[in-house]
Formats: structure tokens, sequence, C-alpha cells
């Protein structure tokens, strides 16, 4: 009976945007595996509607679609920066923050100054023992 609850509020969480409701709007609405769970799951989700996705739906799957390839792009633009930023000079960071802030590409290595580079300098200034 739950499950029956459930999918029927995502159901009309989906109606209520406008959207298709069918197996692929149904189960992006139901964001988490939990919520997914409790709503039946996908197979239960496809006995209450037309599994295949139809012409009219193109548009919203499209979107859906559209909507992921955007997250990935970000987080793989993020990890970039992460990786960039892990092995700059402390110098780098603010050129490399501002060059996210106007929505540049990470670079694809560090700055040509890493923190080897300096660590290396560093140890060169030291004196040597006695």
């Amino acid at each position: 009976m739950k499950r029956t609850v459930e999918s029927s509020r995502a159901m009309a969480r989906v109606a209520g945007r406008g959207e298709p409701v069918d197996a692929v709007t149904l189960v992006d609405e139901l964001k988490t595996p939990l919520e997914l769970d409790v709503s039946g799951g996908p197979v239960y989700l496809g006995t209450l509607i037309d599994a295949v996705p139809s012409a009219a739906n193109v548009a919203a799957h499209a979107g859906i679609v559209r909507e992921r390839a955007d997250q990935r792009r970000v987080i793989e633009t993020l990890r970039r920066y992460a990786d960039v930023l892990s092995d700059c000079d402390p110098s780098d960071v603010p050129g490399l923050v501002e060059q996210a802030r106007k929505g540049g590409d990470a670079p694809r290595s560090a700055p040509a100054t890493t923190r080897a580079q300096t660590h290396r300098d560093n140890d060169a200034l030291r004196p040597l023992p006695r």
C-alpha cells in the first residue's frame, strides 16, 4: 500500500510541473535509492505505466539528459581544479580561484611553479649540515 501512495505522490509532482508521467520522469523524480525503493522500485513503477518512452515525452527526456550532462561537466571541471590546486604553489591559488569564478575551464596541469618546485627551491636555500 505504501508503495502505491509514494509512487502516486511522485506522479502527482511530475504531472503538477506539466511534465509527462512515465518511467523515465518518475525514476528521475525519485532522486534517492530509498525513495525509489519505498515507491516500489523501477519494476513496480513499470507495471503502473507504459515503460516505453513515447515520442511525446522526448523533450522532457532530452532535458533530463542535458541536465545530467551539465552536471557531469561541472563535476569534471571541479575535479581538475582540485587536482591542480593540490599540486600548485600557494601563490598561484588566487589566479586559479579568479579563473574558476569567471567560469573558465580548469587547466589540464598545474601552473609552471608547482609545490614540488617550491620545496626544492626552499631546500636549496637551507644551510648544509656541518
